[in-house]
């Protein structure tokens, strides 16, 4: 299971579970893909470790928080 599935804990209560190779990264590189937007003219916004993928895809990624 441990190749097919990713667990992140982004709050002491809170967990979530992504198939392996899919995060907030690809999920934006596809919009990006649909919608013909060239990453660099993204900016993205985040306050945990599973938003990294995401920020560091886009232009411009800001994090704070948890992060």
């Amino acid at each position: 299971m441990k190749d097919r599935v990713v667990f992140s804990k982004t709050e002491p209560f809170y967990y979530e579970a992504t198939a392996a190779g899919v995060d907030k990264g690809t999920g934006l590189e596809r919009l990006c893909n649909y919608l013909k937007i060239a990453p660099e003219n993204v900016m993205a916004l985040g306050d945990q470790a599973n938003d990294a993928p995401m920020l560091e895809y886009t232009g411009i990624g800001v994090a704070w928080g948890m992060l």
